[in-house]
């Protein structure tokens, strides 16, 4: 008996992610371009600041940036905090002091002593690679390899309804899944 997979129960979709290997290939590819439509919104935010940067699915947790201009990025990582949340919160303060103590090291830098001066420079470094760290943890988890509950769980919450125009429907308890197309010649 012929079935859409529009009226599947959650377990008979389970069922169909799990006997179609080309549905499950075409998932991770759709949820692994999502995902870095959402890392490309995260790294414009500071993206100008970087001097290189490598982000992506392919070889995992070969992800990397390096900061060009400290206060580009400090500013871009707050834009990022603001917009989207991208870190945790317990970064965004340190962010917000490294910004001001690399301004105030930048506008008193002939009027601060040298001792002074060192060490902003050295608190603003130490917490420069603290956030580069975080970011790069973040973009790293990010682009990890999906399990196959995270993938079935997107399959199910997004790509049916997003993804799968047209006539999709299983036939019997084999679950696997196919599509009929309506072709006009005309």
């Amino acid at each position: 008996m012929k079935r859409s997979i529009y009226k599947l129960t959650v377990d008979e979709l389970r069922k169909v992610f799990f006997a179609n290997s080309k549905l499950r290939s075409d998932v991770l590819d759709d949820f692994e371009n999502n995902e870095m439509c959402w890392i490309s919104e995260y790294l414009d935010c500071f993206r100008k600041s970087l001097s290189d940067w490598s982000i992506g699915f392919s070889g995992y947790d070969k992800n990397f940036i390096c900061v060009r201009d400290d206060e580009s990025f400090l500013e871009g990582l707050l834009k990022a905090q603001r917009d989207y949340g991208f870190l945790e919160d317990k970064y965004t303060p340190i962010i917000v002091e490294t910004l001001q103590q690399l301004r105030y090291a930048g506008e008193y830098n002939g009027e601060i002593s040298n001792e002074e001066y060192e060490r902003i420079a050295l608190e603003v470094e130490t917490n420069i690679k603290t956030l580069e760290d975080a970011v790069i943890e973040e973009f790293d988890s990010l682009t990890e390899k999906p399990s196959d509950e995270r993938l079935l769980e997107y399959f199910i919450e997004f790509y049916i309804d997003s993804r799968m125009e047209g006539n999709f429907y299983i036939l019997d308890d084999s679950f696997v899944l196919y599509e009929s197309r309506e072709i006009s010649y005309q």
